[in-house]
């Protein structure tokens, strides 16, 4: 079994009276795809933003690599972001609009690699290559571009600065099913290839279940159940896990109790 590179014990969040994470733990190992899903406001992406050190926790430790980070000043986090990055819901909204994707990709470059400019443009080049996009795409804003090219610029930015773990938050509910499909088989196939760790947040549970190797179920704030996948897609799972894959359309259920229709590409 693979070490926990991630793990959080006792996460709790409150805004104002509102309880939005209660006493949550679960850990990450290494190199998985760690699921978390539940209906909307269970608080899934509160927990996500708590873990890349982006909201304060109210109670409860958060670990990486076996450091506790949740209370690290600003500076001392300073190391730790280049290692965990964020790949938001909307990817045309989470890309600066005034910028060309070279500075888009670029900037992470300078900041936390010092990368002169001709050193630069060769590595931006290189992580359009490979998301599946050309040098052609360097001096395009992100309207000349499509949902999935602006979520492919946005996996380029993320992997600039060679994290270890990334944060996917409904990061292809943006998209259609057939982009949707390219992304997936993408971030697969850059897991193999890179030894990534993901953090896979989303309410599909087709998409869930294609994606993860173990799965937490959230509901009101509060983690139901930590399990494989195969065992969350069972008779053996939680009550309110069941409601949730009986409640999903008919075609995703289907999706869900079998092999989903997806097949995984050559990298690109």
């Amino acid at each position: 079994m693979s070490e926990a590179l991630v793990e959080i014990t006792g996460l709790t969040k409150d805004f104002g009276q509102t309880r939005a994470v209660d006493n949550a733990s679960f850990a990450i190992r290494r190199g998985e795809t760690f699921g978390l899903v539940g209906e909307s406001g269970s608080g899934k992406s509160t927990i996500a933003s708590m873990l890349l050190c982006l909201t304060k926790p109210t109670a409860g430790e958060i670990f990486f690599h076996g450091k506790r980070i949740d209370q690290l000043s600003t500076r001392e986090l300073a190391p730790y972001r280049k290692d965990m990055q964020l790949v938001m819901q909307d990817p045309i909204s989470s890309l600066n609009r005034r910028k060309k994707v070279q500075d888009i990709i670029g900037l992470p470059l300078a900041l936390h690699h010092g990368l002169p400019g001709g050193k630069r443009t060769d590595r931006i080049v290189q992580l359009l290559e490979l998301v599946g996009l050309s040098a052609d795409y360097l001096s395009r804003y992100p309207h000349e571009l499509s949902g999935g090219q602006c979520q492919r610029v946005s996996i380029a930015r993320s992997l600039s600065i060679n994290p270890e773990f990334l944060v996917l938050d409904e990061s292809v509910s943006a998209v259609d099913v057939l982009i949707q499909a390219q992304i997936l088989n993408l971030l697969n196939n850059l897991q193999d290839e890179f030894g990534l760790t993901y953090l896979f947040v989303s309410h599909d549970l087709a998409v869930v279940r294609y994606m993860c190797d173990r799965i937490a179920v959230m509901q009101a704030g509060r983690i139901l159940e930590v399990s494989d996948r195969d065992d969350i897609f069972s008779p053996r799972a939680h009550e309110y896990t069941r409601a949730l894959i009986a409640a999903s359309p008919a075609s995703l259920a289907a999706k869900a109790s079998t092999t989903p229709p997806l097949q995984m590409e050559k990298s690109p």
